[in-house]
């Protein structure tokens, strides 16, 4: 009997060992459900030399001041799609400045995502010359890792392209552990545009010359 007792020992020390490997391949399991991963075919390249597109069921402008698209609004660059019921595109031409401030408001069901994050919420505003952008209400979660919750405002800024979740609510594990911050900054790539493809319509022309 005693000459088994070192093997027996070990074995249960092998045993438990393997119970605590395969718990922790569970639990990483469990962590994983539900988060998105992008299907879309990745495009390489600066974001700012890619090409847009604009689809929608409806489109009128007022050259050179503004230009409406209503219904199933789907604009894509590169990773990036942005969808929503309604695009608006505005342009003024401030005293004294040289180049026309350029902005844009989503409304209703927008939603936007890239290889990096799904943002959702009833409206969006942009300015295209900075590219600063404000989602209200919004939901958002990371795509491929963990990481999603609600804000009551995101704000992307800056040369950088950090973004500011005010009033985030984040949610950990699949169970919810969760925890409030009024706010935190995390980083994303920097997004431009430049040229542009299938626009048939004159209109769709000069918005993509003018305002994108």
């Amino acid at each position: 009997m005693k000459k088994r007792i070192p093997s027996l020992l070990a074995t249960m020390i092998a045993s438990a060992l393997y119970s605590q490997q395969g718990l922790a391949a569970d639990l990483a399991t469990q962590c994983m459900l539900g988060v998105p991963s992008y299907d879309r075919p990745l495009v390489e390249g600066r974001p700012g030399d890619l090409p847009v597109t604009i689809n929608a069921d409806h489109a009128k402008g007022n050259y050179p001041d503004n230009a409406v698209f209503t219904g199933n609004v789907d604009i894509n660059q590169g990773n990036s799609r942005l969808r929503a019921d309604e695009v608006q595109l505005h342009q003024q031409q401030a005293a004294g400045q040289a180049q026309p401030v350029r902005t844009v408001d989503a409304l209703g069901n927008v939603h936007y995502d890239d290889n990096q994050v799904i943002l959702k919420g009833p409206k969006a505003w942009s300015n295209l010359n900075t590219k600063d952008t404000n989602v209200w209400q919004g939901d958002y979660q990371m795509v491929g890792r963990q990481g999603r919750g609600t804000a009551d405002l995101m704000k992307q800024r800056g040369e950088n392209r950090y973004t500011i979740l005010e009033k985030r609510q984040l949610y950990l594990l699949s169970a919810g552990l969760r925890h409030l911050e009024r706010r935190r900054q995390r980083s994303y790539p920097r997004s431009r545009r430049a040229g542009c493809r299938d626009l048939e319509r004159p209109l769709q022309a000069w918005l993509c010359a003018d305002f994108l």
